[in-house]
């Protein structure tokens, strides 16, 4: 409610600097100076858009909302919602206030490598499949945003916002998969959605598919090889701040990078590992998980293959 709050105050403000309601209006001159109301209310919108991207300090819904809710409305919420929260950032600074890019860029891209700093450092302590799942949708939310901390100048803003795109279009792809694993996992264990790493200890002997399936996900989360679909990712990701030679966020950012791997690596290091005691059987799903499953993977498979999806996608900004 609060993010609502906070989108609705943003708009009115917004409508009484410009006398409407279309982003990118020209202040209204007859009310005198109203450029200060005008910044506050864009700032206002982003700070809504901002709760359901689970940017860094409006994140603190994200971890037990997605341990209380059942696993497919964590899957939603950690995708569709991001979706949401980005197309709001973009509207309402890449159509809202484009010829302030040069003072808006960099507290975004600030803002950016704060979020996936944060996410990375708490998903490290995480011993739950979910909160690690919660924690890791903050760090990628941070590499989501991190273009449009280049996107300073008309001409380089397209690029950016094509850059954030591919890079949602990745992390969709790769965290629909490792929620489907987990998924099918929570059914078959006594604690569900609530169990632990060590669920998946051995899992390649019990289910050496599903392992596959969900190692090549946290590969693509991570940006390794063989998941080109997340290396080609963050490089997108960096190369419009390389582009403004923005050498601090670029420097966090390249930390994060090593952060992640530990992040990923260290569930897949469970995937391999030989349990102390006899771990339950996962559950095979339903039809439709297994379906949904599968075309997820799919998707991960074919963007690490034929990565020509996120570079038509850049291409079309001129950036690929």
């Amino acid at each position: 409610m609060l993010s609502f709050g906070l989108l609705a105050l943003g708009a009115a403000l917004v409508y009484a600097s410009t006398g409407s309601l279309l982003l990118g209006a020209p202040v209204d001159t007859r009310l005198g100076d109203l450029a200060a109301v005008h910044g506050l209310g864009l700032a206002l919108l982003v700070a809504g858009a901002a709760f359901k991207l689970s940017l860094v300090p409006f994140h603190l819904w994200t971890p037990d909302t997605y341990a209380g809710a059942p696993l497919p409305v964590a899957a939603f919420l950690s995708t569709v919602s991001k979706a949401a929260g980005l197309t709001a950032i973009v509207l309402v600074l890449g159509v809202g206030a484009p010829e302030r890019s040069a003072l808006w860029a960099a507290p975004v891209g600030g803002l950016a490598v704060l979020t996936m700093t944060v996410g990375n450092l708490v998903a490290l302590r995480q011993r739950t499949a979910v909160r690690l799942l919660a924690w890791s949708t903050v760090g990628q939310a941070g590499w989501v945003l991190l273009p449009l901390g280049g996107a300073v100048g008309a001409g380089r803003l397209a690029g950016a916002v094509a850059a954030s795109v591919a890079y949602l279009l990745a992390y969709v792809v790769a965290s629909l998969t490792a929620f489907g694993v987990v998924t099918r996992v929570a059914a078959g264990h006594p604690l569900g959605a609530a169990h632990g790493l060590d669920a998946y200890d051995g899992l390649w002997r019990r289910r050496p598919v599903t392992t596959l399936v969900l190692g090549f996900a946290l590969l693509c989360l991570a940006g390794l090889p063989p998941g080109v679909m997340g290396v080609l990712a963050k490089v997108v990701a960096l190369v419009p701040v390389l582009g403004v030679r923005a050498w601090g966020l670029v420097a966090v950012a390249v930390v994060n990078v090593v952060l992640g791997v530990a992040v990923y690596l260290r569930w897949a290091a469970h995937l391999v590992a030989r349990p102390d005691d006899p771990r339950p059987e996962v559950h095979p799903g339903a039809r439709p998980q297994r379906l949904a499953l599968a075309m997820a993977a799919a998707g991960c498979l074919t963007l690490s293959v034929l990565p020509e999806g996120l570079l038509a996608l850049l291409g079309s900004a001129g950036l690929g």
